[in-house]
């Protein structure tokens, strides 16, 4: 007779420690890491970080999600959009100050934690692409018509330009972390948009009313702007610049 033993953990029990790095946190735009910036929304990577998928319902946004997950910074729960095993999205609350701030995860299922340090810029920008990848086509809307910017529909010199980015900053009138504001609030540092090499007018700056984190920039495409399907585009706010973008112009 042969006796056989079978040995297995369920995934709950999470018998290895969740593995989080400073690297592997990413502007939710331009996936670039190393730093972030207050009220930038971002994207940990990692491994082990819970069982349950669960995205936010509702803004506010929760400070727990997927039976519990958290993640703090400096101590200050910050609000979550979406939990997996291995990604959580969420925003680097407004109320951080320090220059390098202390990121703890905490897993739901049995309270593993471990903490990582993040440097802390005044803006962290990042423009969103169709791409996803932080490489290709800005995501810009035309503001006198209907629709986005693409290499069938592209912008002309001198027209104005809506620009969807993140990572721009504090903003006034303050919006608290999480939620949507209801009207214009711009962000307390200048933002400087260059086309092509050409220096931009910008017209406002700051967060889109209704949504949670996320900027637009609205800009006039330089009438000195060189021309062309993908014409390199680049934000820069209190010395720190964004990925490089492109914008189709004819």
């Amino acid at each position: 007779m042969a006796v056989v033993v079978l040995g297995y953990t369920v995934d709950a029990e999470h018998l290895s420690p969740p593995q989080v790095t400073a690297a592997g946190i990413v502007n939710s735009a331009s996936l670039a890491s190393g730093a972030s910036a207050p009220g930038a929304v971002v994207t940990l990577y990692g491994i082990g970080l819970g069982s349950s998928w669960e995205s936010a319902a509702a803004s506010p946004l929760p400070r727990t999600l997927g039976n519990g997950v958290r993640v703090t910074i400096d101590g200050i729960d910050a609000p979550l959009f979406y939990t997996s095993p291995l990604q959580v999205n969420f925003q680097i609350p407004f109320e951080v100050s320090s220059s390098t701030a202390s990121v703890t995860f905490t897993r739901s299922e049995d309270g593993a934690k471990q903490t990582v340090q993040l440097p802390m810029k005044p803006a962290h920008p990042g423009i969103y692409t169709s791409t996803g990848d932080g490489a290709g086509p800005a995501i810009a809307a035309h503001t006198a018509a209907q629709g986005l910017v693409s290499a069938s529909s592209p912008s002309s010199r001198g027209e104005w330009l809506m620009l969807y980015a993140d990572g721009l900053g504090p903003v006034t009138p303050g919006v608290p972390s999480g939620a949507a504001p209801s009207g214009l609030s711009g962000t307390v540092n200048p933002v400087s948009v260059s086309v092509g090499g050409v220096d931009s007018e910008v017209y406002f700056a700051g967060l889109v009313p209704g949504f949670i984190g996320l900027y637009q920039v609205n800009f006039r495409v330089p009438p000195g702007a060189p021309t062309g399907a993908a014409v390199p585009l680049i934000l820069t706010v209190a010395g720190a610049q964004s990925n490089t973008s492109t914008l189709s112009i004819q």
